[in-house]
């Protein structure tokens, strides 16, 4: 049934009436002289009461108590038969049928109810469940499209801005008039612009549709040192010095070593920028620590990159790692966000922070061994 109550058909009554009866023309016919046999049919009248009262609840309970109370009483007031039972003894067994009746029937009851209770609750909690899963969709959704609109709002503001430049220097250049050190000034602007143009694409290319990481045995102190002899001019050119600090016997991570170069070369190239000339800029490998975020049971190296900068304000660390956004004039905005894509690609976390003594550092930390299955996809 709906409410939840035990379907309770009409011939579920014809048990516990065969039973009384029965129990009942078996008392009546035992020899009077005998204890024994009037004893167990005067129990076994317990088991039709239990049986009506599981089946009917207090309603079938106290049925089946009155009818065996009616069905003994001839027999125990010796109307019918005798049972050589003590008068006190009987009287307590009539009792017994109805408190027994009574009780179970309550507890049936109770049962029932805690039931429907139980059911209603569950269906509650589906609907609830069903409910926040279709809220959790929207909100999907919508963090989705709130994504992709900052990401269109950024890419745009990045092209408008050499776009325009482009433009201004193009329509310069329709001059004839114009003299030849102005001409090769606005044809470097072209040069200049155009390229930014293009760095902005591919950047916003490689944060739009990242490649899966190709997993395979990665040193990266071999990695790191690679990376940062391509940044040496440009650090001598700007008179940064680069130290580069590894921690001995370092297993080697599975990783894409073009990604994780990416990685390295953003971040150093992010650190040689803030700290500008005269700067310092030191990158450090080890094992992660216990005081680490990631724990130091956990399988982690960590590499930092410190610098001597100016740091990083308190409002923009927050939001240093999402797309398009900037402190530097020039800078696109999508390095960072691309480095927190490729950590997390490959199962490890990138945490931006500054140093007490000034500075800013960057900890990234990378699995050791086989990367998460889900990253493997």
């Amino acid at each position: 049934m709906g409410d939840g109550r035990i379907l309770a058909t009409p011939w579920r009554w014809l048990v516990p009436a065969l039973l009384i009866v029965g129990i009942t023309v078996a008392h009546y016919t035992a020899s009077a002289t005998i204890n024994l046999p009037h004893d167990i049919f005067r129990r076994l009248y317990y088991l039709p009461i239990i049986l009506a009262a599981f089946s009917y609840g207090l309603r079938g309970g106290v049925s089946a108590a009155v009818v065996t109370t009616l069905a003994y009483l001839p027999h125990a007031l010796g109307h019918i038969s005798h049972d050589p039972a003590a008068p006190i003894d009987k009287g307590l067994e009539v009792l017994l049928y109805n408190v027994v009746g009574v009780v179970t029937g309550l507890l049936v009851e109770r049962e029932r109810r805690e039931k429907r209770e139980h059911e209603r609750t569950a269906v509650s909690l589906r609907d609830t469940l069903a409910e926040r899963e279709a809220l959790q969709g929207e909100l999907r959704r919508r963090e989705r499209l709130s994504a992709v609109g900052q990401l269109s709002a950024g890419l745009a503001h990045e092209i408008r801005n050499p776009l325009g430049s482009i433009k201004g220097a193009a329509q310069l250049l329709a001059d004839s008039t114009l003299p030849a050190d102005d001409r090769d000034r606005l044809l470097g602007i072209l040069t200049e612009e155009s390229g930014r143009l293009d760095r902005v694409l591919t950047d916003f290319l490689t944060f739009a549709r990242p490649r899966p990481p190709e997993l395979r045995p990665v040193a990266l102190e071999r990695c790191v040192r690679d990376t940062l002899a391509l940044l040496a001019g440009e650090a001598a050119e700007r008179r940064v010095t680069i130290a580069f600090v590894p921690a001995p016997d370092l297993p080697a991570i599975a990783g894409d070593e073009d990604l994780l170069r990416q990685v390295v070369w953003n971040l150093a190239r992010n650190g040689l920028q803030a700290v500008g000339e005269g700067g310092q800029l030191e990158i450090r490998l080890d094992r992660a620590a216990a005081g680490d975020s990631v724990g130091a049971a956990s399988g982690f190296i960590k590499m930092s990159i410190l610098d001597n900068g100016g740091g990083i304000s308190d409002e923009d660390l927050s939001y240093i790692f999402n797309p398009f956004f900037t402190t530097r004039e020039g800078g696109t905005g999508l390095g960072l966000a691309i480095c927190h894509r490729i950590v997390q690609d490959h199962g490890g976390t990138i945490e931006a922070a500054n140093r007490p003594e000034g500075g800013a550092r960057i900890d990234v930390y990378l699995p050791v061994g086989e990367a998460p299955e889900a990253r493997l996809s």
